[in-house]
């Protein structure tokens, strides 16, 4: 038996020179023989694995590029610090556009994680800078400047200077602080939470919510 080849579909050519469409109703089954049953569904089977190995393929090269890619930029989007401050000293975070978040820790080590997120700028912009000095320590998110006669710079207390321009970059802060030492927070477009601190808290934004829970002086 010849099937006629149709234009709108795939044909299918094999030794008996049978031409049949691959998707074929049950009415065109019906009039088929055996052997020509058995190789459009031979034919379906193989179009539907050759679909399932390119899905397949495609996955493999996005995980292998997803394990490729992202680890460093999470080494790059990340920051961290830790170290041992005495009662009394103060761990202080600067910060521009993001939020910062502190909390009591049972340990007697100051943690602090920062991750960058941005929409449009480059996250490795903004870089991270700790300066330790006779009160404690001061950690920094420091953006770009145009102006080069006044760069940004990373100093305690009101000291320094951080200013931003065209720069989505948010940078979130999470604070460990042990009983005992103070903590500061400064910001300029985002909040700044301190959650049952034990000791003092000064907290500091210009756009932003905060809210402010500790034993010390507030």
């Amino acid at each position: 038996m010849f099937c006629k080849k149709q234009e709108t579909g795939t044909s299918f050519n094999w030794s008996t020179a049978q031409q049949v469409k691959p998707d074929v109703t049950i009415d065109q089954v019906v009039g088929m023989n055996k052997r020509t049953i058995v190789t459009v569904l031979d034919f379906n089977m193989r179009k539907e694995t050759d679909m399932h190995l390119k899905f397949a393929k495609t996955a493999l090269v996005l995980a292998v590029a997803i394990l490729t890619v992202t680890p460093s930029a999470w080494a790059q989007d990340r920051f961290e610090w830790d170290g041992v401050l005495a009662a009394g000293k103060t761990i202080e975070i600067k910060g521009v556009n993001g939020s910062i978040e502190a909390g009591a820790t049972s340990g007697n080590r100051v943690e602090v994680v920062a991750i960058k997120d941005a929409r449009r700028s480059d996250t490795s912009s903004v870089q991270f800078e700790v300066v330790e000095h006779s009160d404690g320590v001061t950690i920094c998110a420091v953006y770009p400047t145009r102006n080069s006669d006044r760069p940004n710079e990373c100093e305690p207390g009101s000291e320094g200077r951080m200013s931003v321009r065209d720069n989505d970059v948010e940078v979130e802060f999470t604070v460990r602080v042990p009983a005992g030492v103070h903590f500061v927070g400064r910001n300029v477009n985002g909040r700044v939470d301190a959650n049952s601190i034990a000791g003092d808290v000064e907290a500091y934004t210009v756009n932003g919510s905060i809210a402010v829970d500790a034993e010390g002086l507030v």
